[in-house]
């Protein structure tokens, strides 16, 4: 058994490796556009999930962890239809978003949802 939790364990590091550095892509190219990065603003992120009970459970966790939510069911992805935005004001670094990404990500699987991605607007 402790050999499959390695294996877990650095499958996890990998999955976070690639986030970190799908980030670094994203977050370079609204900052090649002109958008100061330093400046705090609300990131949303949105969790998919088969139903509304664990929609809900999902969205008492995120609140808990600090992030307001929005629930609905959009049908965006079809065997996920449920959408929880759990949105948090932050400055939109690398690190920042991030750990918010695996943290709620986490929550999301042990729910049997998933993330599908985050956004932000520029700040005024």
């Amino acid at each position: 058994m402790p050999d499959l939790r390695r294996r877990i364990g650095h499958l996890g590091d990998i999955m976070s490796d690639d986030l970190r550095a799908e980030n670094e892509l994203v977050l370079g190219g609204i900052a090649e556009r002109g958008d100061d990065l330093s400046k705090s603003r609300v990131v949303d992120f949105t969790a998919v999930f088969a139903n509304e009970p664990t929609a809900i459970a999902f969205a008492e966790k995120a609140e808990a962890l600090g992030f307001s939510v929005t629930i609905e069911e959009t049908g965006i992805v079809p065997t996920n239809p449920w959408d929880v935005v759990a949105a948090r004001e932050m400055t939109a670094s690398v690190d920042t978003i991030t750990r918010a990404e695996i943290t709620l990500g986490d929550v999301a699987r042990a729910l049997g949802g998933d993330m599908n991605g985050w956004g932000c607007l520029r700040p005024d």
